[in-house]
């Protein structure tokens, strides 16, 4: 069968059909275009949107740390100590045996009475705890001192009981106090071991820092009380 003929003599071409197949595949690409393009955008503004919360984290840890190091540390408010209404002057007599462990209580006694308004402490040395009595009655003789402070380590030497030295200073220096109306107070420690090792030395360096900052407290609130009392007694309230 042979084919058709249009009226002007040529034998038509399927002009329909492959425009419809060229519509098909522009129709298809064009799909494919408005699918990818929207995705890309998506993955550009999730990229910009993260690292937007990345600076803005950074940013709000920075100001945290800026705050941190800023922020004022709270400190505990300085205590007042009363005032006395006499000047006092203070003897602290140390021992010289382990001196570089008992100077922690010197120093600590020293710093803490200050704090506590009691600013003259004349400081006594002698070779050991044993000649600390003698040393604070002649000092308490003088009514020069309202108050003594004694400091030494007792420690087993190997030859006697140790605990008997420190037994004989102790009770030495009460006669002393209660013969003179001079308080006497005693930073006179005898442990019961003591090496001589480096951590001996380090625990009994902090033990005697503590020691001199109870004995100041207690020479200073003793003080107190005397002076009082005293009053009382000149007053004939008491």
């Amino acid at each position: 069968m042979r084919g058709r003929v249009s009226r002007f003599g040529a034998t038509p071409k399927p002009t329909v059909k492959v425009r419809m197949k060229e519509n098909g595949r522009w129709q298809t690409h064009r799909k494919m275009r408005l699918f990818v393009v929207p995705y890309a955008l998506i993955l550009v503004l999730e990229r910009k949107a993260m690292n937007q919360m990345l600076q803005d984290t950074q940013v709000q840890t920075s100001k945290a740390e800026t705050y941190q190091a800023q922020a004022p540390v709270p400190q505990d408010p300085v205590k007042e100590h009363p005032r006395f209404a006499k000047p006092q002057r203070v003897a602290f007599v140390q021992a010289c045996w382990h001196r570089d462990v008992v100077e922690e209580a010197r120093i600590a006694f020293i710093k803490e009475a200050e704090a506590r308004h009691l600013t003259h402490v004349d400081v006594f040395e002698v070779p050991g705890s044993f000649e600390i009595p003698l040393h604070a009655q002649v000092l308490a003789k003088t009514r020069r001192y309202t108050a003594i402070v004694a400091a030494g380590l007792v420690v087993d030497g190997g030859i006697y009981r140790h605990e008997f030295v420190a037994d004989t200073v102790i009770k030495a220096l009460m006669d002393v106090q209660l013969r003179t109306e001079v308080p006497v107070f005693s930073a006179v420690l005898t442990p019961q071991q003591f090496h001589e090792t480096e951590v001996h030395y380090d625990f009994f360096r902090r033990h005697f820092t503590i020691k001199g900052i109870e004995v100041a407290a207690a020479c200073a609130e003793t003080l107190h009380g005397l002076e009082r009392l005293r009053g009382q007694v000149a007053a004939g309230i008491v």
